[in-house]
């Protein structure tokens, strides 16, 4: 269970649109919340009782590596990771004299396909995902700031027995960083992600998480102590 738990189709991490600086990295533990998820949707045909909904809560973790001229690396998923991303900032508040960031990102992996996380018949299938993200930092002194971000893309994602559906997808939320040691910042986050799959109902997840990342500072100011 904890293995397809690690493997289950999530949707795109609420990511800053930022860059990382180079050589230095982040982890973002999320938690997706999926209120309509049913016990055992094969069964369905069979058994009426099994398509009973209950809430579900997936972990997602992410490690992201800064490559350096607006550039980041992303690895999603357990070890060894399922998912491998690469950002670039068009528009990088680490980089420029700017209130806001705005980047694109390309992902691909493998997500679990199968009937249901209660039976044994999962497989592996593809995904791919294309977005273009936004963000902006507000600072409320040196040591705490608030963060909206967001996504729009499109998504090829595997659902059922592991068939191809693509869509529209999206992610909107807020991170509010505060400032740590080491040049750190621990930057609790909360929002919603979805998607608007062909041939199929739209789909909504809630989700919450904790980054840990560079403390980001303006572009030519010093970088303040906590305190």
């Amino acid at each position: 269970m904890l293995l397809l738990a690690a493997l289950a189709c999530t949707p795109a991490v609420l990511r800053p649109a930022h860059s990382l600086p180079a050589l230095e990295g982040s982890g973002n533990l999320a938690v997706l919340v999926d209120p309509g998820a049913q016990v055992n949707p094969a069964a369905c045909a069979r058994f009426e009782a099994d398509c009973v909904s209950q809430t579900q809560a997936l972990l997602d973790v992410e490690y992201r590596l800064g490559l350096g001229a607006g550039f980041d690396l992303g690895a999603r998923g357990l070890f060894p990771p399922r998912a491998l991303s690469l950002k670039y900032s068009v528009l990088d508040e680490r980089r420029h004299r700017t209130p806001v960031s705005l980047a694109l990102s390309a992902e691909g992996g493998v997500d679990a396909a199968g009937p249901g996380a209660g039976l044994v018949e999962v497989t592996l299938a593809p995904f791919a995902r294309l977005d273009a993200l936004a963000s902006g930092t507000a600072r409320f002194g040196d040591n705490v700031a608030l963060r909206p971000a967001g996504s729009i893309g499109w998504w090829v994602e595997p659902r059922g027995m592991g068939d191809l559906h693509q869509g529209a997808g999206w992610t909107v939320g807020a991170f509010l960083p505060v400032r740590i040691p080491a040049g750190l910042a621990l930057a609790p986050w909360v929002g919603g992600s979805g998607w608007f799959p062909d041939g199929r109902p739209a789909e909504a997840w809630v989700r919450f998480g904790v980054a840990v990342e560079p403390w980001l500072s303006p572009v030519g100011s010093p970088i303040p102590s906590p305190g």
